[in-house]
């Protein structure tokens, strides 16, 4: 298209036209433009004149029914517009015209599903685009948004996520890998000509298996004397439910 345009955006036709000539009964050259606008579809629209479009085609010596010089259109319906703009001149050697292309965009509706929705790093998820609105003239592009909002855990990556398979966040149904522990909140965002508009936030939960370090006093010790183990666990978002200790070569072996 010429041009692109939101739902109910006005735009302004103006005629740049040369217009023929024609000797008149005094011997003055007679450059006068008679101009009329077609546009199609002919509805999903209102014109500022409101005549401004003209009589197809014009009478010759009626001013009243050539069209506007510049012509001010509201789309008030998404699609795309042909419009014409017809010039002729007094004289009868017929008339030239130029068409342009407009294409007029309603706001698409964002929205996703995304499988699993929690698991353990590792985590790999698929992105499903299920918004509506997309089948329209005209260009809609597509950023996809991870923010991390929470963590407990101390990161096993320098990447919280990556994009694989071949994605990145302009993809339609992107796959991202989350590599460290924690909670994320994933958005698409959608722009046309048109405001531009963000989905609600779906949260990826993202587990680890607990981190685990263990501190021994004394740790010298003479066969027979005893030592006192000590777990030092960060849950990593998912309580600790038990321990199994294992003594090889001591007293209990296992506890």
């Amino acid at each position: 298209p010429d041009t692109i345009a939101c739902v109910n955006s006005t735009l302004t036709f103006t005629n740049t036209s040369y217009g023929g000539g024609l000797v008149d009964n005094a011997n003055q050259c007679d450059s006068t433009k008679i101009i009329n606008w077609i546009i199609s579809p002919n509805t999903g629209f209102t014109v500022s004149p409101t005549n401004g479009l003209g009589n197809n085609p014009p009478i010759v010596n009626l001013p009243s029914t050539w069209g506007a010089n510049t012509l001010n259109v509201q789309f008030t319906t998404a699609g795309s517009y042909s419009i014409k703009l017809i010039v002729r001149s007094k004289n009868t050697c017929g008339y030239d015209s130029i068409i342009k292309t407009v294409c007029i965009q309603s706001p698409p509706t964002p929205s996703f599903t995304a499988t699993p929705l929690t698991g353990c790093s590792p985590l790999v998820v698929n992105f499903t685009n299920t918004s509506t609105g997309l089948n329209q003239c005209g260009t809609i592009t597509r950023l996809w948004t991870v923010t991390k909002t929470s963590s407990t855990c101390t990161a096993d990556s320098t990447n919280d996520y990556v994009y694989t398979s071949g994605t990145n966040s302009a993809s339609n149904n992107p796959i991202i890998r989350f590599n460290n522990e924690g909670v994320y909140s994933v958005t698409l965002k959608l722009s046309t000509k048109c405001p531009q508009v963000t989905s609600p936030p779906v949260t990826i939960i993202v587990r680890r298996k607990p981190q685990l370090t263990m501190t021994v006093a004394p740790t010298v010790i003479c066969l027979g004397q005893t030592v006192t183990p000590t777990a030092n666990a960060l849950p990593c978002d998912t309580p600790i439910t038990s321990y199994n200790w294992t003594f090889t070569g001591g007293t209990p072996p296992s506890s």
